[in-house]
């Protein structure tokens, strides 16, 4: 979680995130539900500005969209649209499948 990183971060003496080139998370809607944003923000803080972030959500809510403006640089939106939802009757299902 993001308090644990935290909580690391700060009683670890050892812990060094200068050289840290990609944080991840996922679910990123999720944890400003949980209520994390200020948590996120003071991790941001302390990471290398040079950095990628990759924040993963299903949904793009405020709340992600103002931690975006907040802790990324030259930020990209990246959205997948469904053209038709699949039924379960009109799902296919192969005869054979082959491995390679």
């Amino acid at each position: 979680t993001p308090g644990r990183l935290r909580e690391l971060m700060t009683v670890i003496a050892d812990f060094n995130v200068r050289t840290l080139e990609v944080l991840v998370l996922d679910e990123a809607d999720r944890l400003l539900e949980m209520g994390f944003q200020a948590t996120l923000n003071d991790i941001f803080l302390k990471l290398p500005k040079q950095r990628r972030t990759g924040l993963f959500s299903a949904t793009q809510t405020n709340q992600v969209k103002s931690l975006v403006r907040a802790g990324l640089r030259n930020p990209v939106q990246v959205c997948v649209e469904v053209e038709h939802k699949v039924t379960h009757k009109s799902q296919k299902i192969p005869l054979t499948l082959t491995n390679y």
